[in-house]
């Protein structure tokens, strides 16, 4: 029986800072468990599982759990093309005016075997073309509207909220710097504030999640373009100075003529995001939390499950990469003897995943490769 039938109040929505902090701990506690694990079974079906069903699902079911419509409450559900495209422009110069020299400067000064360590790029080789769709669509689809959704929907009000809502500048920053810091990535760690600090703002001043969405969406759709489109040609060497000036230049004429497009005019229609998410809040008691979270956690079991069952070589590939001894990253610019024997094992690897070797004899060649790099005077097996 609900309060509409009693005639008793609706209950007042939990606090937002409350939903914010039970959220960030849960999907805290999720992403380096359950994501991670999936991650590693497969890096495609990993990436789309932590964008839907932890960015997206945990900080939905809360919400929805709280008394909140959980798509007002973030913002999602307000448009406006104008902001929407303003976002989108901003995202697409923000990344060579700032993220390319912000990045460069990070890999310049970071010791070269931490710079091995964090190559993002890493993350498209071995992948079978499925994959290497799965991930770029994970990268320029997934991630953007997910973590807009936590970050700036609902957890930078959670702090604007548990500081008192006394001004705005705070909540930006501190969100933006946990933003890049959930990313556990020290090289990348200065771009990734500035980012967030991009998106943030975008929320803040039009009270829409779109404009950071697409804004995140064109960096991440940039960075990945550009890095295919080196790779495609063979360079895949690290952004020389002058190269960096360049992109840098281009970016800010960019932003330059944005300006002069929004001179003189307001640069969205939206207003200011409310800080508390009243506006959101449903009528009738607050749905039961496993009944909301039901559809999610099947919806996670179903997609571990199939994969186990469309894709049982490549799983069992990474497992056997995860129980053997961790190969040091190399440059891939390198030359010679090593560079030989890693370029054989990721062939043999790439034969094991067709199924034309058995996955033993792919993990006995590791093994072999593991023991010679490591013995005195490494010689390829």
């Amino acid at each position: 029986m609900d309060s509409a039938t009693t005639g008793s109040p609706a209950p007042r929505p939990v606090p937002l800072r409350v939903v914010s902090a039970a959220a960030g701990a849960v999907l805290l506690l999720a992403f380096v468990t359950v994501g991670a694990a999936v991650q590693v079974l497969n890096v495609g079906v990993g990436l789309w599982f932590t964008e839907l069903l932890l960015f997206l699902g945990i900080p939905w079911v809360l919400l929805r759990h709280s008394g909140r419509a959980p798509a007002r409450a973030t913002g999602l559900s307000r448009v406006s093309p104008g902001s929407a495209l303003v976002g989108l422009l901003a995202g697409a110069f923000n990344f060579p005016a700032l993220v390319v020299p912000l990045q460069f400067l990070s890999t310049s000064l970071a010791p070269e075997p931490v710079r091995r360590m964090f190559d993002q790029a890493r993350v498209f080789e071995q992948l079978e073309p499925w994959e290497l769709g799965a991930v770029l669509a994970g990268v320029v689809v997934a991630a953007p509207l997910c973590e807009e959704f936590f970050f700036r929907g609902l957890l930078q009000k959670g702090i604007s909220e548990w500081l008192g809502g006394r001004g705005a500048v705070r909540p930006l920053v501190l969100t933006a710097l946990l933003f890049s810091v959930l990313h556990f990535d020290p090289v990348g760690f200065l771009a990734r504030w500035e980012l967030g600090l991009l998106f943030g703002l975008l929320s803040l001043r039009t009270g829409s999640l779109w404009p950071g969405i697409l804004a995140h969406a064109a960096n991440n759709g940039v960075s990945a373009g550009l890095f295919l489109a080196a790779r495609g040609r063979g360079e895949e060497a690290p952004l020389q100075l002058p190269q960096v000036l360049v992109l840098a230049a281009v970016g800010w004429a960019g932003f330059g003529l944005l300006w002069l497009a929004l001179r003189g005019r307001e640069a969205a229609s939206g207003e200011p995001a409310q800080g508390d998410g009243e506006g959101a809040a449903l009528p009738g008691e607050r749905p039961a939390l496993l009944r909301l979270a039901a559809p999610w956690l099947v919806a996670g079991v179903l997609s571990v499950g199939l994969l186990f069952e469309l894709d049982p070589r490549g799983v069992e590939l990474n497992l056997v990469d995860v129980r053997g001894e961790r190969l040091e990253p190399i440059p891939r610019t390198e030359k010679g003897p090593r560079a030989s024997s890693r370029e054989a094992l990721h062939a043999l690897r790439r034969q094991a995943r067709r199924g034309e070797v058995p996955v033993s004899l792919y993990e006995e060649r590791r093994r072999a490769v593991v023991e010679a790099e490591r013995a005195p005077g490494p010689r390829a097996p």
